[in-house]
Parts: C-alpha cells; structure tokens; sequence
C-alpha cells in the first residue's frame, strides 16, 4: 500500500507543472502558485480515491474467492463441488 507516496508525488509534479504552464500563459506569479496549490490539492485527493477504491474492490473480491475455496475445500468430492466451481468461474482477478 503505498498510497501516501504515490499520491503526493504525482500531486507534486501535477502542481508544479500546472503552475508553470500557468506562469508561462500569464506571469501572473501569485495566481499561478495560487494554482499549483490547487491542482497539486485537487491531483492528489483525486489519485488517494481512485487508489483506495481499486484496492477495498480487489480486496473484496479477494475475500470472496477465499470463502468460496474455502466451500470447495470442505465440499470436494461431493455433488456440490461443481456449483462452487461455476461460481468461481475462470475470470482472471485484477490484483
């Protein structure tokens, strides 16, 4: 989970190039630090979300596969081990 770390660099270089971008248009200094402050604010809080939701819907569905293993494991062998298997399916899991 290297959510912090990633989150603040890209906001970091994200801000810095949009208040450079900014300068370089108007060179007006304190609206485009006002904006690199922004936009690396707004980057950051955006890449954190995106983060955090790809992770807690891998690891849902990381959870989900281990039950239903877990079903397999005490079913295999009976006429139910062919049910779960189909509910595995053989989709490949975003990790």
């Amino acid at each position: 989970m290297a959510f912090p770390i990633n989150s603040l660099l890209y906001g970091m270089g994200g801000g810095l190039f949009c208040g450079l971008a900014r300068f370089m248009m108007t060179s007006q200094s304190l609206r485009s630090c006002n904006f690199a402050v922004y936009s690396f604010s707004l980057i950051t809080m955006v890449y954190w979300m995106q983060c955090r939701y790809n992770y807690s819907k891998t690891k849902f569905e990381m959870i989900k596969t281990q039950k239903l293993l877990q079903e397999l494991a005490a079913v295999e062998g009976t006429s139910e081990e062919e049910l779960i298997k189909s509910k595995l399916g053989s989709e490949p899991v975003d990790v």
